[in-house]
């Protein structure tokens, strides 16, 4: 039970205890999924307490008092299964908990290695399925060839490139993701200003459809460039 120096209940009476009482939300889940849920949440507040605590001993080190852990507000949350609930099916399908629903991966489920988590992130109104691999790999000893790269990064120019090698330096600029940001900040305030107008800090909601297509928008942009980027860089390699 809580204590003064501990003032939560152990994640082991709570885990017991809901399974005991069939908790609705610790079943909709697979047993190890809602246990890593309830493993963060409690990750969580430990690390408030610990923060608390030294704040108490420390002021200077902190802005400002540590606050409690609050609710998330999306509808939506990331969720991650293990290897136990989720399998890869005839080299082409990976199978869900609960469901009898599989999602065809094509080439991935030929991939190297032991699928050990599948993660399920939601991501503008789309979910993005990531696929964690154990790979044993040998430790490659890598030989000085004499050829080096530097790589300066920056603001208004995103990275310059040199080598010794003799190839001409490459000047990745980064005007253009200033530009997208300062857009995407500007139109980003401009809505969530009509969205919010009237209501208090804990009433409403904070995203909408319109909002979601400008962060996937910007995310695109951004994405398209530093895969550009990458592509400059290999070329000196």
């Amino acid at each position: 039970m809580p204590t003064k120096d501990k003032p939560y209940v152990d994640y082991n009476f709570l885990d017991a205890l809901f399974k005991r009482i069939g908790q609705p939300d610790y079943r909709s889940l697979p047993t190890q999924s809602s246990q890593g849920v309830m493993k963060v949440v409690f990750q969580n507040w430990k690390s408030f307490y610990a923060s608390l605590a030294d704040y108490k001993l420390n002021p200077t080190k902190y802005k400002g008092r540590p606050k409690i852990p609050k609710y998330c507000r999306s509808e939506e949350k990331e969720i991650l299964f293990t290897n136990q609930d989720c399998v890869i099916k005839n080299n082409k399908h990976l199978k869900f908990p609960k469901t009898k629903e599989r999602l065809n991966i094509g080439k991935l489920a030929l991939s190297e290695g032991k699928l050990k988590q599948v993660r399920v992130i939601p991501k503008h109104h789309e979910y993005m399925v990531e696929l964690v691999m154990e790979v044993q790999s040998e430790q490659e000893i890598l030989v000085d060839n004499g050829r080096y790269m530097s790589i300066d990064l920056g603001i208004d120019n995103l990275a310059t490139i040199v080598t010794n090698t003799g190839r001409n330096p490459v000047l990745i600029k980064g005007q253009n993701i200033k530009s997208i940001n300062q857009y995407y900040n500007k139109r980003k305030a401009h809505y969530l200003g009509i969205l919010r107008h009237g209501k208090q800090p804990s009433e409403g909601i904070f995203t909408s459809k319109r909002l979601e297509k400008l962060h996937q928008t910007r995310s695109f942009k951004i994405k398209d460039i530093f895969h550009k980027a990458t592509i400059e860089l290999f070329r000196l390699l």
